[in-house]
């Protein structure tokens, strides 16, 4: 719903999906992959030459966050300082997730537990390639 809404928000500054409101899905279960940092890596670069040569902002959700984060870390500093004006990040768990602590435990249903069992759920969790980068940590 948030989402949706900042979506709504952005397009109402003049952000033209497909034209300078360009999207990266990517899905939580799996880990960083050369596959996906390709892919945002062209984005971005069109990013930048649909805009005018201007750097982009990476705005990011939740997992979102810490995949561009680790995405950033693997480019040089020319590149960066040539193609990305910021990153933003909402809802970024820095620190890890207890509910992942939970899921690794035990399963967790991110509150959809009706005829969901948790210890079948628990199994897909621990095998989630970002499961682990989600742990809670003390890592600066």
């Amino acid at each position: 719903m948030i989402l949706f809404w900042l979506f709504s928000a952005i397009q109402s500054w003049g952000y033209v999906s497909g034209l300078n409101l360009l999207g990266a899905p990517y899905d939580f279960r799996y880990g960083p992959s050369t596959h996906f940092n390709k892919r945002l890596k062209a984005l971005i670069e069109e990013g930048f030459v649909q805009s005018g040569g201007q750097p982009v902002t990476i705005l990011s959700h939740s997992m979102g966050g810490i995949m561009a984060h680790f995405f950033l870390k693997q480019q040089n500093q020319a590149w960066k300082d040539r193609y990305v004006r910021e990153l933003i990040s909402l809802s970024t768990p820095w620190k890890g997730s207890l509910a992942m602590l939970h899921a690794a435990i035990s399963g967790y249903t991110w509150g959809f537990s009706r005829g969901v069992n948790t210890l079948a759920i628990r199994n897909v969790q621990r095998n989630s390639e970002s499961a682990f980068a989600l742990l809670p940590t003390n890592r600066n």
